[in-house]
């Protein structure tokens, strides 16, 4: 009996030590992490179950079943709209440097939109084209973050609807024989909006990489939707998300 004790002693105190708490809530913190609006934590939990048979008593074997659960917590901070604009300027236009901006060319503004940021970029080396032999391409960048893809979709279909066109009532993933716009490479992310523009001025081998590597972006950040505007009629094509892919 004592020695059948002393085993049931043992996998009481192994099942203690291997316990671990978590516990969530806004304001707390996690594992010792602290927790604030901007952090997101994720939890990942294993269980191990294991059968000791290694006890006789009396003649008898003796089998123990005891389970326990490994519990990891992590905490990722996600990246205001300023920081993630700075990170896509990185990734997608290494060789551009941002300028001053003309407050005019702070457009569209979308009221239900958490967070906008507008800023102008140019690239740090002129390039040579079919317009110029000196040409420093120049683009607008303008980001949007809101509360919901919903409430983006909404704000973003209303704004393509008015760009002009013979195309009434424009959707999303919908591609538009002609819109009057300048070029623009266009992508939703989850609850973020993201537009360039350029000009014409700049098509040649250049923006043609710089298209590229936009697109390859946005697409391994899981966009829903990209699409650009073309230069020679303004046509609107989807090259992720459209109605016909």
């Amino acid at each position: 009996m004592k020695l059948r004790y002393f085993a049931i002693g043992l996998g009481l105190l192994a099942l203690t030590a291997c316990n671990v708490n978590v516990q969530e809530g806004n304001g707390s913190s996690t594992s010792g992490i602290p927790v604030d609006s901007n952090t997101t934590i994720v939890t990942h939990s294993e269980t191990h179950s294991e059968t000791n048979s290694n006890f006789e008593i009396k003649g008898s074997a003796h089998s123990e079943t005891h389970s326990t659960t490994h519990t990891t917590t992590t905490a990722v901070t996600n990246l205001t709209l300023g920081q993630q604009v700075e990170q896509w300027e990185q990734q997608i236009f290494p060789d551009y440097k941002r300028v001053e901006m003309d407050p005019m060319e702070a457009y569209p503004k979308y009221k239900t939109a958490t967070e906008t940021v507008f800023a102008r970029i140019r690239m740090k080396n002129p390039i040579s084209n079919a317009y110029g032999k000196a040409v420093y391409p120049r683009l607008l960048i303008k980001a949007y973050r809101f509360s919901s893809p919903q409430v983006l979709a909404l704000e973003v279909e209303a704004w393509l609807n008015t760009l002009g066109s013979e195309t009434k009532g424009i959707e999303l993933g919908q591609d538009v024989k002609s819109v009057k716009s300048p070029p623009l490479l266009c992508a939703v992310m989850q609850n973020d909006f993201l537009l360039v523009q350029g000009a014409c001025v700049y098509e040649g081998a250049e923006w043609s990489a710089t298209e590229k590597l936009f697109f390859a972006t946005v697409n391994g950040q899981g966009a829903t939707y990209a699409w650009k505007v073309k230069c020679d009629g303004g046509e609107l094509v989807y090259l992720t998300g459209g109605m016909t892919n």
